[in-house]
């Protein structure tokens, strides 16, 4: 799956935040970082253990200036256990806990944007 952005688009998204103020910036941004840590939980409770290595490299990241998350494991075997070989079944557990927690972020964002205009 590929998703395009486009740069100009985000980057005026990024300053219409900040225009609105302090506290819409600070509410979009703690939705972002509490939706990164969810997918990362998830990833760690959904990926298979064998010695426990992959689960301890799944790690979120976070950077407020661009409203910007990202879970990731830095293990060289993680995308195979994922998506699988042609002699191992895929085990996926990074993307279902993307999907879900990215389904979660959006109708949050979206309450964020109600209590904002003082919609019900």
């Amino acid at each position: 799956m590929q998703a395009t952005i486009d740069k100009k688009q985000l980057n005026d998204l990024i300053d219409n935040l900040k225009d609105m103020g302090d506290f819409v910036a600070d509410a979009v941004f703690d939705e972002i970082q509490a939706t990164a840590l969810e997918i990362e939980t998830d990833a760690k409770l959904n990926c298979p253990v064998d010695t426990g290595n992959l689960r301890a490299s799944i790690k979120s990241i976070y950077d407020r200036k661009t409203f910007a998350a990202g879970v990731f494991s830095n293990v060289e075997y993680a995308p195979y256990v994922e998506f699988g070989t042609s002699k191992q079944q895929a085990q996926p557990f990074l993307y279902p806990a993307y999907f879900a927690g990215i389904g979660r972020l959006m109708r949050n964002l979206e309450n964020v944007m109600k209590n904002v205009k003082g919609d019900k």
